[in-house]
């Protein structure tokens, strides 16, 4: 039996590389994750294949939304690899499962699984693991707001895969370094490391190729370049179309309801929105599809279908306060109170305004300083 389980194992590990760039069916990834599982029954005998086959599915199942039934098989093979005292596989795995909580939005987990990678460095020397948690603890620090200690931890990781060659991951940080110029609201410096890290990148590498065009549309829509915007989307979205990467299309989707929105587009923001919400739904990423509602609600409200915008941005909010996402929670509020003042209903709009305020007064990240500007001009209109 157990020569039966390594060799399966073997045949999933070679078919999920020969497959790296293409889509495979759901049915598919679930016998190689059957495969896996089986290892788990070998143990110590299979534990190098399950580490080298973890390795190869993760990609994929990264990339279709499977985050809560892969979390589990990273957590099993976590607690395998201090079992067994193989501290390089539990940086490697601690790696993989920081990206998934990143990718369901916990971040403060994933924070503290890039922490662990740090701590392992000093036992195992590995310099590239090492460097994708100072990479990934600089992009955890700018979403906390803590820009400085970004950019610091983020220009660190580039010298380390500038020394030991690693190109891809040279191009992801440069991504992560764009990000941390863009909340500067520096923008010439966070296109010029978009564009860095776009040219590092091989013609191979679309999937990171798509993630640097994303964000860099994210850019071109903060400066108001909509043309610019809309072609870097689309090409993101085409190669993760051709990727079969659904979560991220849907994000795309998501930002081309927000730029369609600037420029008073609503029909065709409800339209994108609406494709992200189905892809959504169908992978159940609750925290997308709660941003994806949020954008839906105010596609709706442009079109001044009242209802419809206020139960989209009430089931974003349900969403919201069932994290205590502070920021979330006060952005939705603000376009509620907006909502409900166009509709007469300044008392709702009122509490909307109190309770927003009240959450973003001490809150001293740059992402918050437009924030508070939009609840000072719906004060404004309110009247107090």
């Amino acid at each position: 039996m157990q020569r039966i389980i390594l060799n399966n194992a073997r045949y999933w590990q070679t078919r999920l590389e020969v497959a790296q760039t293409v889509a495979l069916t759901e049915a598919d990834l679930r016998t190689a994750a059957m495969a896996l599982e089986a290892l788990f029954t070998i143990m110590p005998a299979g534990l190098a294949a399950a580490f080298e086959l973890t390795k190869t599915l993760h990609p994929h199942m990264k990339t279709r939304g499977y985050w809560e039934e892969w979390e589990t098989f990273l957590d099993e093979l976590i607690r395998l690899a201090q079992q067994y005292a193989r501290p390089r596989e539990e940086m490697s795995l601690r790696t993989r499962q920081g990206e998934i909580q990143y990718q369901r939005g916990r971040y403060a987990e994933a924070y503290q699984s890039y922490r662990r990678i740090w701590r392992l460095y000093a036992v195992t020397g590995d310099r590239r693991n090492y460097a994708v948690a100072l990479s990934n603890l600089g992009e955890m620090s700018r979403l906390r707001g803590q820009l400085w200690r970004a950019r610091v931890l983020t220009e660190s990781a580039l010298a380390e895969f500038a020394a030991i060659g690693n190109a891809l991951r040279q191009a992801y940080t440069e991504n992560h370094l764009a990000m941390v110029y863009l909340n500067l609201q520096e923008w010439d410096a966070s296109e010029a490391h978009f564009l860095q890290g776009l040219a590092l990148l091989a013609p191979e590498e679309q999937q990171a190729r798509a993630y640097l065009h994303q964000n860099l549309g994210l850019l071109y829509m903060t400066t108001q370049q909509f043309e610019k915007a809309q072609e870097t989307f689309r090409q993101a979205l085409a190669l993760y179309q051709a990727l079969g990467d659904e979560a991220s299309a849907a994000q795309i989707y998501s930002n081309l309801g927000n730029l369609y929105q600037g420029v008073g587009l609503f029909a065709e923001a409800e339209e994108v929105c609406r494709q992200a919400e189905r892809i959504l739904k169908r992978i159940n990423d609750g925290l997308n599809l709660a941003r994806a509602r949020h954008n839906l609600g105010m596609a709706c409200a442009g079109q001044r279908r009242w209802d419809e915008a206020e139960r989209c941005f009430q089931q974003a909010l349900a969403h919201w306060r069932a994290r205590e996402d502070r920021w979330n929670i006060a952005n939705t509020l603000v376009e509620l109170g907006n909502l409900y003042l166009a509709q007469g209903q300044r008392a709702r709009a009122h509490l909307c305004l109190e309770e927003g305020e009240a959450l973003i007064r001490d809150q001293g990240a740059p992402w918050y300083v437009q924030l508070r500007a939009e609840f000072a001009e719906l004060r404004q209109r309110w009247g107090g």
